[in-house]
């Protein structure tokens, strides 16, 4: 419990409010997965770059932020949804 108030927490904040930048200038974002990215990731918080974290970054992260979600009563993601933002999170991540 100690490490996630030292480490997770903090780096959770950071990602969250950090400058994200505007989402036009995200990779692909014409495309459907960055549709999806932006319209669930970015309605609670600013948007993050997908290159703030690595891909397995992204894959533990998500899951939290669905927590996150069901806290604030938003509706959960659906398979296609999850799955497009997965897959563009896989593409443009810093690896």
């Amino acid at each position: 419990m100690n490490i996630f108030f030292k480490v997770i927490l903090p780096g959770l904040t950071i990602l969250l409010n950090g400058c994200a930048g505007s989402a036009s200038i995200i990779p692909a974002s014409n495309s459907d997965e960055s549709t999806a990215y932006r319209n669930n990731c970015g309605s609670c918080h600013a948007l993050p770059h997908p290159k703030r974290l690595s891909y397995t970054a992204w894959k533990n992260l998500i899951p939290v932020m669905q927590i996150r979600m069901k806290e604030r009563r938003m509706p959960d993601l659906d398979v296609e949804t999850k799955k497009q933002i997965m897959s563009y999170l896989e593409k443009y991540s810093q690896y």
